[in-house]
């Protein structure tokens, strides 16, 4: 009985772990989105003005606060795909 319970708790992890990975990959898809959208403005940006410099200085801003987010979204993909490579192992070791 306490392995089916093991079983059991390792597939429910390895079930939230996928969904949890899937979820982060669309959340970094719609960033990376953005951030191209960002770097294509700035691109094309050139502030003449005061009022045109601050936007520009606040889609920088924005920018950076955007590629941070990917950077931590990434981290925690990387871990949710660690987490899911260490329940397959877990599984097939019971499995034995």
């Amino acid at each position: 009985m306490a392995e089916k319970k093991v079983i059991v708790d390792v597939e429910i992890k390895a079930t939230e772990a996928l969904e949890n990975l899937s979820k982060l990959k669309i959340r970094t898809s719609q960033l990376k989105d953005e951030q191209k959208i960002l770097r294509e403005e700035q691109k094309n940006s050139k502030p003449t003005n005061e009022e045109e410099l601050k936007a520009y200085q606040e889609k920088e801003f924005k920018l950076a606060e955007v590629s941070q987010q990917i950077k931590h979204q990434s981290t925690l993909i990387r871990s949710y795909e660690k987490e899911i490579q260490n329940n397959i192992i877990a599984e097939k070791a019971q499995g034995d």
